[in-house]
């Protein structure tokens, strides 16, 4: 087997690439092992997905993959198997896209899968269940109805609170949320500031001053 297996729930995708329901190969194919090895393919998985990348435009060995092979043994595109685009997170003179803190798009649809684009690129997850939250946190899934900005907005608000801040009289907002830390700015000023997810997560049940 060529592919590299991680522990990692989200896994990031780039490039032109291919996304897999593991259980699907499985299924149809009888083992993820065989799979890769029968394709000659690498990769990457985490036992409920498998991802592989092209970087070269048009994706040859992609398109290949899917109308030469997988079509003919049953694969059906969106209920096994994907392929998307990375969506850039830095353009022209470094500005980010209007996509930052979204859910790719070209994924919404699909049922067993949860995305997100950040600062730091395209994140993946897999999704158990045809019913599907589109705002699930990329790095944890513990965000259920909540897109991870608003959340950890509510959370801040407890934690200014808490701490009787100055900072409760002063226009802020979550402008961004990564793997480790929130960042928040007054909306007047261009300066960011950053505190760990870990400290907001221990106000996720104190909701006044007198529940320390």
């Amino acid at each position: 087997m060529n592919g590299i297996y991680t522990d990692k729930e989200n896994l990031k995708v780039v490039f032109s690439y291919l996304i897999f329901n593991v259980a699907s190969i499985n299924k149809k194919y009888g083992s993820l092992s065989k799979f890769i090895n029968d394709f000659n393919l690498g990769g990457l998985t985490n036992g409920k997905l498998y991802t592989i990348a092209e970087m070269a435009q048009p994706h040859n060995r992609l398109y290949d993959l899917i109308y030469e092979n997988l079509k003919w043994i049953g694969f059906k595109e969106k209920e096994d198997f994907v392929f998307g685009i990375e969506h850039l997170t830095r353009g022209v003179n470094g500005y980010g896209s209007v996509r930052i803190n979204r859910e790719i798009p070209e994924l919404k649809n699909i049922n067993w899968l949860g995305s997100y684009i950040t600062h730091h690129g395209n994140y993946v997850w897999y999704v158990d269940g045809a019913k599907k939250n589109s705002f699930l946190s990329y790095q944890d899934n513990i965000l259920e109805g909540t897109p991870p900005k608003l959340y950890y907005q509510k959370l801040l608000t407890v934690y200014f609170k808490h701490l009787r801040s100055p900072l409760l009289k002063v226009k802020y907002k979550v402008t961004e949320v990564d793997d480790h830390y929130v960042y928040f700015s007054n909306i007047n000023s261009p300066y960011i500031n950053g505190i760990r997810r870990s400290t907001l997560e221990r106000y996720k049940k104190r909701k006044t001053l007198g529940n320390r």
